[in-house]
């Protein structure tokens, strides 16, 4: 109810109030209605606070709810990058470990060629005949042997190098 209102009703009610009483009762009549006035006008103040405040609270909420969203996205993808990192590492790991075993295979079989080779080299160059005389004239009846005795000297220190260095890779191994 406006002030107006009650104004109007006071000039209404006036022309027909005969006694001091009704005269009193009218003026707390007409008293209590103003508070009731200015309490409704306090009340519609709060009322429209409180909607703003909700108003509020739902856009916070319904951002809050976006950002959720975003973040339930956000953690998805993760997810599946965190899968496609671990499925790319599996795949790495598998492959790391072929080509590890293949190179061990790999340095097995060089290792096998290695020692067959030295084995080889040792045959042709180990001397195949005994020792020749390396006397110049002696009862054997050779003569000049010590070009002969000097190579076969010579190709059996480098077939006993060969032989050390085929121990040595086996000991190494």
């Amino acid at each position: 109810m406006s002030d107006k209102t009650i104004d109007e009703l006071v000039a209404l009610h006036r022309p027909f109030a005969g006694s001091e009483k009704a005269e009193q009762a009218f003026d707390i009549m007409s008293c209590a209605a103003r508070k009731l006035q200015s309490q409704l006008a306090a009340l519609r103040e709060k009322h429209f606070e409180v909607c703003k405040a909700h108003d509020a609270l739902r856009a916070e909420v319904a951002e809050q709810c976006r950002l959720n969203a975003m973040g339930a996205e956000r953690e998805a993808k993760l997810m599946a990058e965190l899968a496609q990192a671990n499925k790319d590492f599996e795949e790495m790991d598998l492959l790391f470990k072929r080509t590890a075993q293949k190179a061990f295979e790999l340095g097995d079989r060089a290792e096998e060629a290695e020692r067959n080779a030295l084995e080889r080299a040792e045959r042709i160059v180990r001397p195949s005949g005994p020792r020749p005389c390396d006397c110049e004239r002696c009862s054997c009846g050779n003569s000049g042997d010590l070009a002969a005795v000097a190579t076969w000297d010579s190709d059996t220190a480098r077939a006993d190098e060969i032989r050390a260095l085929m121990k040595e890779g086996n000991e190494n191994v």
